[in-house]
């Protein structure tokens, strides 16, 4: 029986329609007024939030080309002015407005940005000598209190970017000696930490459930690091490197390896990881395999193809299996509701 508990989705409507004489006009126009088939008023509200998203970021992004083509034109005070004016405006905005609706966030995101644009104008005027990381980490500094409060993942996600940003011209500029391997330590050091906050905040804030591409791309970044390092190690690469960091890298990768897709497959559920970290282990293998046969003949290249071909068939295979069981069991969820 359905009661006014009970959560309406696309599946079920499915299954009542199917196991009922539900006429095919009547399905059509439930789903419209369940907002499961998107009619014109849902189309409109996605079309005015698109559009306030996107003038956002050609209105930060043409404050940027604006100082980029007529900066030998302008006098220093119009610079500062041009800079500081829509952070203040925008700091006013958010005073007065909220910052919990989607123009709050997207003003909290657009001043995060000018920010930076502001610390670039300043110390090109006054040639403060100041390095590129100097700037990007003040820039991340004052923008750290607009993205706590922001709740926003999409400037989440640009913050932690500037952080990598921030931590590889800190490696280039002041320690151009750094081992690969260390280096390698510190930006999965930085997106780890990122991807275990977030999946602590989503369990106490379900509405970052529509936002789970944050954690798939973050964790793949990870597994992209982790996955070259494995194969440096594979292909002999470390020879002066740091055996502390090396080996510190390879348990990770022995224990988060089979972690990760443990907690994409049964606990998150999520195909895209589910396939990545499978497919990630398939190239290391193949690059083990080359490695080992230590030539480049013919019958190498067949083995790693051959290898590579058969692998990625059972994994296909397997992805399109769990897939299905993903299907059957919303199917069973919606059924039980009924």
């Amino acid at each position: 029986m359905l009661n006014e508990n009970t959560k309406i989705n696309r599946s079920l409507l499915h299954i009542l329609a199917k196991h009922s004489q539900w006429r095919e006009e009547s399905v059509k126009d439930t789903m419209q007024k369940t907002a499961l088939r998107p009619g014109l008023t849902q189309w409109l509200f996605f079309l005015d939030y698109i559009f306030l998203a996107l003038g956002g970021i050609l209105f930060v992004c043409g404050l940027f080309f604006f100082f980029a083509y007529n900066w030998d034109e302008m006098p220093r005070m119009v610079k500062l002015g041009f800079t500081q004016l829509p952070v203040a405006v925008l700091g006013i905005y958010l005073i007065v407005k909220k910052t919990d609706t989607l123009a709050g966030k997207i003003t909290l995101t657009a001043l995060s940005c000018l920010i930076g644009l502001a610390f670039a104008v300043y110390g090109q005027i006054y040639q403060t000598g100041a390095t590129a990381f100097d700037f990007l980490k003040g820039w991340a500094i004052l923008a750290f209190v607009w993205v706590a409060i922001s709740s926003f993942p999409p400037l989440w996600f640009l913050y932690l970017v500037l952080l990598n940003l921030t931590m590889m011209t800190w490696i280039e500029q002041f320690h151009t000696n750094i081992q690969t391997e260390t280096a390698s330590l510190y930006f999965f050091g930085i997106n780890f930490i990122a991807f275990l906050l977030f999946e602590m905040l989503n369990r106490f804030r379900k509405e970052l459930d529509t936002h789970r591409w944050f954690p798939q791309i973050v964790s793949a970044f990870i597994l992209l690091i982790l996955s070259m390092n494995v194969s440096a190690y594979i292909l002999n690469e470390y020879f002066n490197g740091s055996v502390l960091s090396r080996n510190i890298l390879l348990g990770l990768s022995a224990v988060l390896f089979p972690l990760g897709f443990y907690y994409f497959y049964h606990i998150k559920k999520e195909i895209a990881m589910v396939g990545l970290i499978p497919f990630a282990v398939i190239c290391l293998i193949a690059i083990f395999i080359g490695h080992q046969s230590g030539g480049e003949d013919i019958f190498t290249y067949l083995t790693i193809g051959g290898f590579v071909v058969i692998a990625c068939g059972f994994l296909i295979s397997f992805l399109t299996k769990f897939k299905k069981h993903l299907n059957e069991a919303d199917n069973t969820e919606s059924s039980q509701t009924t």
